[in-house]
This record gives structure tokens, sequence and C-alpha cells, in this order.
């Protein structure tokens, strides 16, 4: 990997929010926004359709069944890696989004960023799209024909993905995937299906910006959608993941306290950084808990919707 190739993707970290960058692959690869580093690559299923993959990609790019491609600036077909066992579906792209062709970028993004590694994953291990790939006009609802032609992307996406579980993210995108007219109150903490797949609706990060108080809740969703992950990929007899770097996060947290003790305002922020941090896991981990019967993967009840 050249120098300019590791800025660009220290830089798209940065802009994400992700505090630290695995380790790449030993081969090179060039870094672009439409086709994001692969970290599972070493156990990558053998199933998975690359030509099927590239083919419904190379056609969303080019899309033109909708109103949309003529206000559109880019199609935001997704991001992370197809290789995974958890699928991340939002709405529709917004105004950076459309901007940079990146899925979920912004301080929504960067919350996103922080949700998914308080369950063990980075943004390159999951895969993260929506439900529209092109934005609507002044970030409106997605209209009954434009999901009616982009649906079908997002069904041959879950299919060549084949993943563990469905983590949705805010009312519409919750309601369109299943086709109901419910509150995310009434239809957040539940395991629905998809596709076939499970699926967990979760609020939208930009909605914990607004109220904090939604915090409480999506965290138990999310610890939801990742139990029944772990359940799903068992029972695949397929390695869990992710697998973190200690090491090279021990290295980099070793050089950042020896940089610290030559620059004692820049130390101070950091011991009250890591106490505000510790704290907070300690709150995550003792006072908010799932759902009694959500307590552990063996005891996952799936509820079809036609049951709600």
């Amino acid at each position: 990997m050249t120098g300019s190739d590791a800025a660009r993707r220290l830089a798209r970290a940065k802009m994400l929010g992700e505090r630290f960058v695995l380790r790449l692959p030993v081969e090179e690869r060039a870094v672009t926004m439409d086709e994001p580093f692969d970290l599972n690559d070493s156990s990558k299923p053998a199933e998975f359709d690359e030509a099927a993959w590239t083919t419904v990609r190379d056609e969303a790019l080019g899309c033109t069944k909708c109103d949309l491609c003529r206000t559109r600036t880019q199609v935001v077909w997704g991001s992370g890696t197809p290789r995974t066992g958890i699928m991340v579906v939002g709405e529709a792209p917004g105004y950076h989004e459309d901007q940079q062709g990146e899925a979920f970028v912004g301080r929504a993004g960067q919350l996103l960023t922080k949700i998914l590694a308080a369950i063990g994953f980075g943004r390159d291990e999951v895969f993260i799209t929506n439900v529209l790939k092109c934005r609507p006009p002044d970030n409106a609802d997605p209209l009954p024909h434009q999901v009616e032609s982009c649906e079908p992307y997002l069904k041959r996406q879950i299919a060549i993905i084949d993943p563990a579980v469905i983590l949705t993210l805010g009312r519409h995108a919750a309601r369109t995937l299943l086709g109901v007219d419910s509150t995310m109150g009434a239809m957040r903490g539940r395991v629905f299906r998809y596709e076939e797949v499970p699926l967990v609706a979760t609020y939208h990060p930009a909605a914990l910006l607004r109220n904090p108080k939604l915090k409480r809740p999506t965290w138990e969703d999310v610890q939801l959608a990742r139990e029944i992950y772990d359940e799903e990929m068992e029972r695949r007899g397929k390695k869990i993941y992710p697998n973190v770097d200690f090491f090279s996060a021990s290295v980099y947290t070793t050089l950042g306290i020896a940089m610290d003790l030559f620059t004692p305002i820049f130390a101070m922020s950091r011991v009250t950084g890591w106490t505000a941090h510790l704290f907070e896991q300690y709150a995550n981990n003792r006072l908010i808990r799932p759902k009694a019967e959500y307590t552990g993967p063996r005891g996952l009840k799936v509820e079809p919707l036609e049951n709600r």
C-alpha cells in the first residue's frame, strides 16, 4: 500500500469517527469509497458470488428507474464489506452521503461508528447501505414509487451477502422493509424477518443526537442484534468476527502515553477522556441490560411479522 493510499484511509477513518484503524490484509489494494477494504478476506465464504455482486452494483450505479437519477450527485451503493454476517440498513442517503458516495457520514455516521464498536464491529466489518441508493431532494421521505424501483437492489444485496442479521436504523427504514405503519417504539426490541433473515429495528443515530434518552433502548437493540449474529454464525459453523488486533492497539496507546509525557496539557486531556470512556463502559455493562427474554443467544425467539 502506498503512502497516499494510507493517508486516504486514515482520513476516511477520521471522517467516520473511528478510533483505531485495523491491520490491513497482506495483499495491497487501492482504497476507494465503492470498494472498501475486506478485513475478513482470509476466511471469506466460499459461496460468495463476486460476479453477481459486481453485476448488481454496476446496475445500481447506472440506475435511471426513477426520478431521483436526475437530482442525485452519485449513487450511494453502500460501504463496508459484503463478506460479512451483519447488514445495517438506513432509509436513504443525505446531503453528505450524496456528495461523498459513502453511507452514513457526518455526525450521525460517527455515532453509528461508536454504536458498532460498542458491540465489537468496525465499519469495515459490516455492510452499511440504505433502502434508497439515491438522495431524495431536501431529504424528503421516500415515495412509494422510489422504494418500488430501488428495493430490488437491496433484496439482491441481501441474497448475495446472506447476513446472519439485519439492523435497520430509523422508523422509515423499518416501516418500508416490514410493510407496517407502526411507531418506532412498537417495532424496536423485537425480532422480525425480511427476506428470511432476522431483522432488528432501532432508532436512527440522528434521533439519538436529538434525544439522548433514546440511547438506552438503542443499546438494548444492538445487543440483541449481536446475540442473533453470534448464534447464527455459530449455527453456520463459521468463525465469529471481529478479531481485535490488541497488539497494534497497545502499541499505538503506548506511543500516545509517551508523547503525553512531553505535553502535560494533552496528557490531562487524554486522562480525562479515558476516565469518561471507562465510566461509560461501566454504565453500559452494569446499568443497561437487554430485556429478560434476550439475556442469552440460546433463548433467542424469532417473532414472525404475522404473529405481531
